[in-house]
């Protein structure tokens, strides 16, 4: 159980850090935005290309997990998004944004630290196909709901177009596939870049994890706190288990794997669904104020989770 605290307290203790800095004078928003784009554009790249680089030849990719994760995750999404539309004659844009805040996982930022920390460049890896689906999919996904309650159904079109664009320029995914082409050529890195990268790559997991706490210290618990309430108990409970129920019974799925796709599934809320909600206008404080919930209760079912599931040598 040691081993498990050693990891868990550093690892919301960055977290915790950024926070109080994004609380105080000393790092305002514009200064938290740059910390997450310094993340974004260079520490965590750095981390995938080293990563892909050195485990090319292994089993490192698993269709199961993707399936499984998926299958849950847009099965959950379409499921609360009918339900709020119809049972409960919400606005079809508003019930499209609480099905993405449910299972959108904050896998970026928390995700690849923590999946680094549990199972090395395997778990780094794995956490990475996920990245390569989770917003392309959840955003265009959504964004066509909320387009066709606005009766725009021509917009989603548009938007589904431009996140394929941004896909390919996006950062971390170039890297990560850069990394596997590097490591399968057997290419070596020279010694000034090797070391570069190494502490660029050594930065990522705090500056990640601090730059998540800063990016919280912007949220404000406010709107319907029920809503918020069992959107966290969604979130935090109900996509882990499902998660876990699918890979493991149907998929037949255990060991590391099993466990990478059941803490992915449980981690807090990204706030993407919140970006998303300020630019169309609805849907606003219940969204950020499960974001913030999420976060929060997070620390709780993840050192749960994490003493269940990590390796064999963290255990008690």
């Amino acid at each position: 159980m040691l081993a498990i605290l050693d990891l868990i307290l550093p690892i919301f203790g960055f977290i915790l850090l950024g926070y109080a800095m994004g609380r105080s004078p000393l790092l305002s928003d514009e200064g938290a935005k740059g910390l997450s784009q310094f993340v974004f554009f260079c520490a965590i790249p750095a981390l995938l290309f080293r990563a892909g680089s050195r485990v090319f030849g292994t089993e490192s990719l698993s269709p199961e997990l993707l399936i499984a994760f998926y299958s849950a995750g847009v099965g959950m999404h379409l499921s609360l998004t009918l339900w709020l539309w119809k049972a409960r004659g919400r606005p079809l844009g508003e019930a499209a944004l609480a099905g993405m805040t449910s299972v959108f996982t904050n896998t970026v930022m928390l995700g690849l630290p923590l999946s680094f920390a549990l199972f090395g460049d395997r778990g780094l890896l794995l956490a990475s196909s996920v990245i390569a689906i989770n917003g392309m999919l959840y955003y265009s996904l959504t964004t066509t709901l909320i387009e066709l309650g606005r009766g725009e159904s021509g917009g989603a079109g548009r938007q589904v177009l431009s996140g394929l664009k941004g896909l390919l320029r996006n950062p971390i995914l170039i890297s990560m596939a850069a990394g596997l082409v590097w490591g399968a050529l057997g290419w070596g890195i020279p010694g000034p870049l090797a070391r570069m990268i190494d502490l660029l790559a050594a930065a990522a997991p705090p500056v990640a994890l601090a730059a998540l706490g800063a990016t919280m210290a912007q949220f404000r618990l406010a709107g319907d706190m029920v809503e918020a309430g069992w959107l966290t108990g969604m979130k935090l409970v109900v996509y882990p288990v499902l998660v876990g129920s699918i890979g493991h019974f149907i998929l037949g799925m255990q060991g590391e794997t099993l466990s990478i796709a059941i803490l992915l599934a449980a981690l807090p809320c990204g706030v993407n669904p919140f970006l998303l909600a300020r630019r169309y206008g609805v849907y606003v404080q219940r969204c950020g104020s499960a974001v913030l919930l999420t976060t929060v209760f997070g620390v709780i079912t993840l050192t749960v989770l994490i003493a269940i599931l990590a390796p064999p040598e963290m255990q008690p």
